[in-house]
């Protein structure tokens, strides 16, 4: 309800801004006039005539037009920020740019679904994605759950009128297909299982992060990191981050948690 309201406060904002830039400055608006005051005149003095405006009066409306025009495009952008998924992408000019890094992600996702070549299809409209599933024998339950957990996407929309996603810049999206790449790849670790298995009474956690050398690195807690359990499973993180690959795009990566042992 909140969020509605938020929305209908920011359409009623944009009206009330469209309609004072109209009736202000229409096509038949004209300058405001300013009158100049001098000093009253006496009978043997000549008239004072006012000093002309440093800036002329014409200037004074652009300037108030485009303080208007700012305030519609700030209005809008905020507004933007509530739309549905399927709306911005309707919105939108079709991009084959981003469409050509959604296909490189889906490729490998829906690869591992399905045999079938062209199992789905996909149309980016600026940074929004339409998704449609052709194999009907893929399970949309397996699917959804996939294309959720990769990360090199912000958000999904799932509705009558289709599925939508968002795509962020191409920095971003290597960012989050490097997470999902760790987060995927350490509850399968057989390494990681055995610690687990053999010190099963150990609770910590393992923090991913990405050095100056441009190699992935897992921190371990000092009083953690002197054990047994720690020696066990600082060699197979080092194993694991090692065969993970890091996008050139990815210069930076903020603390990655993962829970030791991995919650069953």
């Amino acid at each position: 309800m909140a969020r509605v309201v938020v929305v209908a406060l920011l359409v009623m904002s944009l009206i009330a801004n469209v309609y004072l830039l109209y009736s202000r400055l229409g096509p038949d608006a004209k300058p405001p006039h300013v009158a100049s005051i001098g000093p009253r005149a006496s009978a043997p003095q000549a008239p004072v005539l006012a000093p002309r405006p440093a800036v002329p009066l014409r200037s004074y409306a652009l300037l108030e037009r485009r303080a208007l025009e700012q305030r519609l495009a700030d209005t809008e952008a905020e507004l933007d920020k509530y739309l549905p998924l399927r709306l911005k992408f309707e919105r939108a000019q079709r991009s084959p740019e981003t469409e050509a890094r959604a296909r490189k992600i889906l490729d490998t996702i829906f690869g591992a679904l399905s045999l079938v070549p062209h199992s789905y299809d996909v149309e980016c409209h600026d940074s929004c994605c339409k998704l449609d599933v052709l194999d009907s024998d893929i399970s949309r339950s397996e699917w959804m759950q996939q294309v959720q957990t990769n990360f090199a996407f912000h958000g999904w929309e799932f509705s009558p009128d289709g599925t939508y996603t968002s795509l962020p810049d191409p920095a971003e999206s290597a960012r989050g297909e490097l997470i999902s790449a760790i987060v995927h790849a350490y509850p399968d670790s057989a390494a990681i299982a055995a610690c687990a298995k053999q010190f099963s009474s150990t609770t910590t956690a393992i923090h991913v992060t990405l050095d100056s050398s441009h190699r992935l690195t897992a921190t371990l807690d000092p009083s953690f990191a002197g054990t047994p359990a720690g020696a066990c499973v600082r060699a197979a993180m080092d194993a694991l981050l090692r065969s993970v690959e890091v996008p050139r795009e990815v210069q930076t990566l903020d603390d990655l948690p993962l829970p030791f042992p991995m919650p069953m």
